[in-house]
């Protein structure tokens, strides 16, 4: 005892772990459409996947075709621009 007081017994207290959140990756969702682009008109839209495109909604041409497959010809057709000449 000191000066009178008993001792305090200490209890062990258990050590807290913080709870780590596992984070899920989000689930790659395919987009259901699919963009077009008519090279008659150079009119772009958009279907389903599941639609069969052959002709443009605004000029009524057989010149549809898909935007994914535009990539390269964008830049010939732009690297072919006279504005890029001077």
């Amino acid at each position: 005892m000191l000066f009178g007081k008993k001792k305090k017994e200490f209890e062990e207290v258990p050590v807290l772990k913080p709870k780590v959140e596992k984070k899920e990756e989000p689930k790659k969702v395919v987009d259901p459409y699919l963009e077009y682009v008519c090279n008659s008109c150079r009119y772009n839209f958009r279907r389903k996947r599941s639609a069969n495109v052959e002709v443009c909604p605004y000029c009524g041409k057989k010149a549809v075709e898909p935007m994914s497959n535009r990539g390269a010809q964008i830049i010939l057709d732009e690297s072919s621009n006279r504005m890029f000449d001077r």
